[in-house]
Formats: structure tokens, C-alpha cells, sequence
């Protein structure tokens, strides 16, 4: 029995917050109608006449009201699932929860009258379980008007019935009152809590295309910045091989000619080469000021209080330390989106002495006291690369909890340490003026581009040397 408890408190632990929402939405529906049953008709039976009929009435009532609770309360799942497009509306078990309503109806008025014509307060609710467990499903399954008037339809047939039976005056205006407030605010709780998960869902929804939408949009973004870079360097190189081509196929007259074509589709190439090294080093670079801001959008977006303090006082920290608190910034609001359940998140930069200190803190930890977030900085793949980038500057990444119920990530890195790099070429970019792998070193963007056009000029001048050579042998 512990054991199956605890499994069902994992499991409930383990969903998310807009899972268990909609499980405690769901459940609170099924049980409304019980709540009604336990609130007022619990004394029914011994506020009724003290007559062997009447008694035996109350308890018939009370049982028909018990059966018919459990019926609603599997009905209404049912309707839930149609509302939402999950399954076929279940008329057929609405018709039946209809008939035994006006079943339950009909014994209370036989009660009624064999209680001396008295509609006290727990007829009265015996008689709002009766159409508001009728109408629960129903309001479901239809618009809110045709609900209304078919509450409207039973409260005046059902008052008709009273008043014909010899209900009179206040008796019988609170039979109808207490019919018609209770009947409508079950339905009406129905429609409402039906609706707020339709929202939920849709905004899940919402969110997921906008985020396979944000990936699509990435990818063309890339797409075009290479067909950029390569489209005018792959033409001018497949021009130039046909002429060293064309050259070489004229015969030992024109050695030279050829060589050159070919010469300068080598010096094209490396351009080329130079120049998608610049694009993906521009994808992987990452501004502190700019995750900054995303982060803090992101995760507003989401439903997440973030807050985000930046207190560096009068030393900036070098462009290489921004640039990996860049990524940290990036991958601790990724962890708290994918790993945590928080509802804030505070991030924090500052300067302490001769380092540079970054904290990710959010209360994503759940209740059973398993973070998910920290899981995922002791193992996951996004935290072990950025671990690689901090080494590179001899930076440190850590992990703790505060409080039972925080999570904290820190950054720390050097303000003066020397950027390093591993041997497959991962690591932190150098200083400007060290040519790596990966292109030039830290140059802003004004340097970038005009190296890019003094290329383009170069490309520019051996396609017009190309096209010149090509007339003159012809």
C-alpha cells in the first residue's frame, strides 16, 4: 500500500505543472456533484416526516442520488474528452443520466409530498443534484444557451409539479431557488473549467509551434547566409576549372595560363573556406547583453518570473569572458525550460575581485526533492560542452540548492586568464590576430565585413581575368 502511494506521488511529481492542472481540473468535476450529495443531502433522511414512508422515501432518495453521482461522474469524463476532440460525444449515456435524474426527480416529489407538502432545504438540494448532475455532461456537449434553456424547462415543469401536488408560498419559491442557483452553477462550472483547459492546451500548442517555428526560421537564416557566402565563390570556381580545362586540353603552348586558373581557384577556395569559418563562428559567438535580454524574454514568455541584475561596476570584463557568460546565460534559461517547474528564475552577473561571477537561480526543484535541472548539469550534454568552453579561460561551473526548494548554477571565470583551446578545435575563440581554425580572432563587425569585401573585390577582379583569357586563346 506505501508503495503504491509513493509511485502514484512520483507520478504525479513527474508530470508538468499544465498536466497536473488539468488532472486536479478534471478531478475536482467528477467529484462536484459528490460534494452537492455529501452537503445537503446527508440529513435528508432525518429531517423527513417520522413516518415509515417518508423514511423509506428519504433513503430511496438519497441511494438514487448516490447512484446517480457515480454515473455523472463518468459521463462528464467522457463529455470532457469530446469537448477537447479526444472522442465521440457520449449521448447515449447523457440520455441515460437524463432518465435517472427524472427518476430521482420523481421519488423526491413523491418525498415531498409524504413529508406534509414541506420543501425544506434538503429536498431542495436533492432535487439540484437531480438536474444539476443531468445538466454537468450536457452543458458539454451543446452551447451555453440551449443549456440554460433546458434548466429554464425543468425548474418551471418541476415547479409546475410542486404547485400541482400542493406546494404553496415560500416552500415552493425555495424549491425552485435553490433548483435553479445550483442546477446553474454546476453547469455553468462546467462549461468554464472545460474551457480553461481547451485555453491551456492551446497555448501549449502555441508555444511549441513557435518554437519549431523560431528553429525553421533559424535554419533558412543559415541557409541564406551560406548560399551568400558560397553561391558567387562555387560559380566563379567552376568557371575558372573549365578554362585550366580548356588550357590544358590546347596543348604545351599554354601551361602557364592553366596553372594560373587553377592558382587562383586555390586562392578562391580558401576564401571560401575562410569565409564559412566566419558564418558558423558567428552562429557559435554568443553576447552577454543579447542572451541577456532573450533569456529574460524567453522565460517571461513561459510563464517564468525572470529578473535579471548585472552589477560589474567599473571594470568590464574582456570580450572572450562576456562571450562564455554568453553561454552560460543561454544554457541555464535552457535547463530551466526543459528540466525545472519554476515559477521565477534570477539570474545574476557581477564582477567579485578578479573574476567574473554568473548565478542561474530558480525554484524549479520539486517537491520529492529531485531537481531536474540539476540533474541535467551533472550529466547533460549541453552543461558538459559549456564545462569545455569555461576551461578554456579556466573558468569553473557548479551546482547547489540553497534552500530545499532553489536550485542555483554558477559561472565563475578569470578576468585575466589566458583563452585556451582543445585539440579538436573546441574550446573559446582567441585574441584578435590569432588565426585559428575557426577564422580570425575577435574582430568586430566592421573588420568582418570589410575583409569580406576586399574578397569580394579580389573574386570579383579574377572573374573578369578569367573571362579575358578565355577570349584570347579563342
Amino acid at each position: 500500500m506505501i508503495g503504491w502511494v509513493r509511485r502514484r506521488r512520483d507520478g504525479w511529481h513527474g508530470r508538468s505543472r499544465h498536466a497536473q492542472v488539468e488532472a486536479s481540473t478534471r478531478w475536482t468535476l467528477m467529484c462536484l456533484p459528490w460534494i452537492m450529495l455529501l452537503a445537503g443531502l446527508g440529513p435528508l433522511p432525518a429531517q423527513a416526516a417520522d413516518t415509515p414512508t417518508a423514511t423509506a422515501l428519504a433513503w430511496t432518495v438519497l441511494g438514487l442520488n448516490t447512484v446517480l453521482c457515480a454515473t455523472t461522474s463518468l459521463v462528464v469524463d467522457r463529455a470532457l474528452g469530446a469537448y477537447l476532440g479526444e472522442r465521440r460525444a457520449p449521448w447515449g449515456a447523457t440520455v441515460v443520466l437524463a432518465a435517472q435524474g427524472a427518476v430521482a426527480a420523481g421519488f423526491t416529489t413523491w418525498l415531498v409530498v409524504a413529508d406534509n407538502r414541506n420543501g425544506d432545504v434538503a429536498e431542495g438540494m436533492a432535487l439540484m443534484v437531480c438536474v444539476g448532475s443531468t445538466l454537468m455532461p450536457y452543458s458539454l456537449l451543446v452551447r451555453p444557451r440551449r443549456t440554460v434553456w433546458v434548466l429554464t424547462g425543468a425548474v418551471a415543469l418541476g415547479t409546475a409539479v410542486f404547485a400541482a401536488v400542493g406546494v404553496r408560498g415560500v416552500d415552493l419559491l425555495s424549491l425552485a431557488s435553490v433548483t435553479t442557483v445550483g442546477g446553474l452553477a454546476m453547469s455553468l462550472s462546467t462549461r468554464s473549467s472545460a474551457w480553461y483547459i481547451a485555453v491551456m492546451r492551446e497555448l501549449d500548442d502555441a508555444r511549441e509551434t513557435q518554437s519549431r517555428l523560431a528553429v525553421a526560421e533559424e535554419r533558412l537564416r543559415f541557409g541564406r547566409d551560406l548560399h551568400d557566402v558560397l553561391g558567387r565563390n562555387l560559380s566563379v570556381i567552376a568557371l575558372k576549372s573549365e578554362l585550366a580545362v580548356q588550357l590544358a586540353r590546347r596543348g604545351p603552348h599554354c601551361p602557364d595560363a592553366a596553372l594560373d586558373q587553377m592558382v587562383e581557384v586555390q586562392r578562391i577556395a580558401r576564401d571560401s573556406q575562410r569565409e564559412v569559418r566566419d558564418v558558423v563562428r558567428g552562429y557559435r559567438e554568443a553576447d552577454l547583453a543579447t542572451e541577456l535580454a532573450g533569456a529574460r524574454g524567453v522565460l517571461r514568455a513561459a510563464g517564468i518570473d525572470c529578473r535579471v541584475a548585472s552589477r560589474n561596476g567599473d571594470e568590464r570584463p574582456p570580450e572572450p569572458v562576456r562571450a562564455a557568460l554568453g553561454w552560460a546565460v543561454r544554457e541555464g534559461a535552457t535547463n530551466v525550460l526543459r528540466h525545472a517547474d519554476a515559477s521565477w528564475c534570477e539570474i545574476a552577473v557581477r564582477v567579485a575581485g578578479t573574476a567574473a561571477v554568473l548565478t542561474v537561480e530558480n525554484d524549479g526543484v520539486r517537491e520529492d526533492g529531485r531537481a531536474t535541472a540539476g540533474a541535467a548539469a551533472e550529466g547533460g550534454a549541453g552543461l558538459a560542452g559549456l564545462r569545455e568552453r569555461l576551461a578554456g579561460l579556466h573558468g569553473t561551473l557548479g551546482t547547489e540548492r540553497p534552500t530545499p526548494a532553489t536550485f542555483r548554477l554558477t559561472t565563475e571565470i578569470p578576468l585575466h586568464g589566458r583563452p585556451e583551446t582543445d585539440q579538436d578545435g573546441r574550446g573559446t575563440p582567441p585574441p584578435a590576430g590569432e588565426e585559428t581554425g575557426m577564422g580570425t580572432g575577435d574582430g568586430d563587425d566592421r573588420t568582418t565585413d570589410g575583409s569580406r569585401g576586399r574578397r569580394a573585390e579580389k573574386a570579383a577582379v579574377g572573374a573578369a581575368g578569367c573571362a579575358t583569357t578565355t577570349e584570347g586563346p579563342r
